[in-house]
Parts: structure tokens; sequence; C-alpha cells
């Protein structure tokens, strides 16, 4: 018996996945299809962080609870809990060192606004011991590369849904 895979979801991959079919939408199809195959596989784990629950939800017009229950349902939520706030402070340190410090002090501080969510994914990704972070985020792969967790946009795989979507 292997060690399971642990596949944590941005909110971009969710969000793309709820979306109604479009044959012109290459994204959504990839997204419905990663979490279709991901979800037959009986070794891997689909988690979602805390923090990602709640950018998708600010989303959601209506049908909010039906969102809550089927995120439940079908995938474990994983908290930005005290392991996970000691994990982010080795992410920002990653981030900032890449970045360099020849920004003036508003850009840094515009630059650290928006990258707070995606420095607690990586961090909560690292807490929960994730192998794989799947994102349309190019800056969110690069800095999830940069801690040593596997990260990528969704691969091309066979037709599927989003269960309970």
């Amino acid at each position: 018996m292997g060690k399971r895979r642990s596949v944590i979801l941005d909110t971009n991959i969710l969000v793309y996945a709820i979306r109604p079919d479009d044959c012109n939408d290459d994204r959504a199809k990839r997204a419905k299809d990663f979490i279709s195959d991901i979800s037959r596989d009986d070794e891997a784990d689909i988690l979602i962080p805390a923090v990602v629950v709640a950018e998708f939800l600010c989303g959601c017009d209506s049908g909010f609870e039906d969102a809550v229950r089927n995120l439940q349902e079908h995938f474990k939520i994983v908290p930005f809990d005290m392991n996970a706030a000691c994990q982010y402070r080795q992410v920002v340190t990653t981030r900032r060192r890449r970045s360099g410090s020849d920004q003036d002090e508003t850009k840094q501080v515009a630059a650290a606004e928006r990258n707070t969510v995606d420095e607690m994914i990586v961090a909560t990704a690292l807490a929960a011991r994730a192998q794989e972070l799947i994102t349309y985020d190019q800056g969110l792969i690069n800095l999830a590369k940069a801690v040593g967790i596997d990260a990528k946009e969704p691969p091309e795989l066979g037709l599927g849904l989003l269960p309970g979507f």
C-alpha cells in the first residue's frame, strides 16, 4: 500500500469547475476533468484550505448554503491553524527573499496585501503535507515550488464532472 496523494486546490480551480460547460473554455474543462479524475483515485485526498473556501464563498450570489454543503461533502477542508501559521513565516520569508527588497515601501505594502492569501494557501499546503497544489495562478505556482511543493495547472484529461455541483 503506497503513500496517499494529497492535492490542494486553489480558488480558481473551484470557480472554473462550477462554470457551465462551454466548448471554448479549456480551463473549465480541465478543472472539471482534474477534479473528476482525482475524486476517483482511492489513494488521493483533495484538500481545500479554509482561506480558499472563504474566497470561493465570497463569489456565491445565491445557493450559498448548497455551496457550503457541497464543499464539505466532497472535499477535506483544511484549517489555517497554528501549524499553518508557523509555516506561513517560512513562506513569507521565501517570497521576500525571491522578490528582493528594492521596491519602495508603498509598493511592498501593496504587494504584501495581494500576496497574503497565496502565502496562506501555500502555508496550509505545507502544514497539511500536501504533495501537489493545482491552480491557474502562475505566481502561486512559483511560490509553492520555491518551498518544495509540486504546483501546476490541471492537466488535460478525459471527460468528467465535479460531483455535487
